[in-house]
């Protein structure tokens, strides 16, 4: 998987609230995880908008 080293704010509260809910320790975990999990929820919903959920 290709990284890419990027520079952003984040919210702190939103940042301990997703890793507590992930079950991350760091923020890039945090973040990773975060993205990896609306990208599935994403397709899932797409999936079911279309049929083939």
């Amino acid at each position: 998987m290709a990284m890419v080293e990027t520079i952003i704010d984040i919210d702190e509260q939103a940042l301990a609230a997703a890793a507590e809910i992930l079950g991350t320790t760091t923020s890039s975990d945090t973040v990773n995880a975060a993205l990896r999990e609306i990208g599935q929820r994403a397709v899932a919903r797409f999936g079911e908008m279309t049929g083939k959920g």
